[in-house]
């Protein structure tokens, strides 16, 4: 299936968190300069139409959070296991972390054209810069 994007999607890792949408945080699954997808493994309540604030971690070894502000654009219920999951596509609205968002895209953007790979890209941020990049 041929996929019509606007932007590179990056696979990442983190956590996304929204009280608004549920108790426990999500799982951070890839990101682009313009959204993100997260996987929640719990109870999910939220409107397609509203707009919500996500507490974004790129990394889990690093201590610096984004905060953005995002509509969901899609929604995914995979109810193939026993507990079931939900994985949701936020479009990123403008907000104040919207910058350091930015340059962290940028980043992993110079890199994979530098044939360095994602997992690579990402040991290095989180291990070696991570308040650089941020």
């Amino acid at each position: 299936m041929n996929e019509l994007r606007k932007d590179v999607r990056f696979s990442d890792f983190g956590r996304v968190e929204c009280s608004d949408i549920s108790a426990m945080p999500g799982i951070l699954g890839d990101i682009s300069l313009n959204g993100i997808k997260a996987t929640f493994f719990s109870p999910v309540n939220m409107s397609m139409d509203d707009e919500y604030e996500l507490t974004v971690r790129l990394s889990k070894k690093s201590d610096q959070t984004l905060k953005l502000f995002a509509i969901p654009a899609w929604r995914f219920d995979d109810n193939s296991s026993e507990k079931g999951n939900v994985q949701i596509g936020f479009s990123i609205l403008h907000s104040l972390d919207f910058e350091k968002f930015r340059q962290y895209i940028q980043n992993m953007e110079e890199h994979e054209s530098k044939g360095i790979s994602q997992k690579e890209l990402v040991q290095n941020i989180t291990e070696d810069t991570p308040c650089q990049i941020l």
